[in-house]
């Protein structure tokens, strides 16, 4: 929800900006890998396994609102996509095109111009708080 709010402030603050005018925006999250991808990871394997994935609002798509609830289910529609795509990844090869396609998909969203594009990051449900460092 936290994330929603974020999001639908950042659009507001650009139609702001943009004298009125709502804008195509892009949102950018990480999400881990482990437990996601379908091949074996060793459970006391270290360092960071996430992938980038990205939430869409279109202008041009009359069912995209300001509303909470339309924001809530681009959020949520772009991450079971991108938890369907690690489901389908079978081995490292598949994994590392998986990740480097996202990132590439994002700068070229970037590098256009013609979308407000945002990046964030939340450490919740990153398995930190069952990480032992004694």
């Amino acid at each position: 929800m936290v994330t929603t709010l974020v999001w639908k402030a950042l659009i507001g603050s650009a139609v702001l900006a943009q004298r009125g005018h709502l804008r195509a925006s892009s949102f950018l999250q990480i999400m881990t890998l482990r437990g996601k991808v379908s091949m074996p990871l060793p459970e006391n394997a270290c360092g960071n396994m996430y992938m980038p994935f990205i939430s869409r609002f279109n202008t041009y798509d009359k069912n995209n609102k300001l509303k909470l609830t339309d924001i809530v289910s681009l959020l949520r529609d772009a991450k079971r996509k991108a938890i369907s795509d690690c489901t389908n990844a079978i081995n490292s090869n598949d994994v590392f095109s998986m990740v480097t396609n996202s990132y590439k998909e994002f700068y070229e969203e970037l590098n256009k111009g013609e979308v407000d594009t945002f990046k964030f990051t939340s450490w919740c449900k990153m398995g930190l708080d069952e990480t032992n460092f004694g």
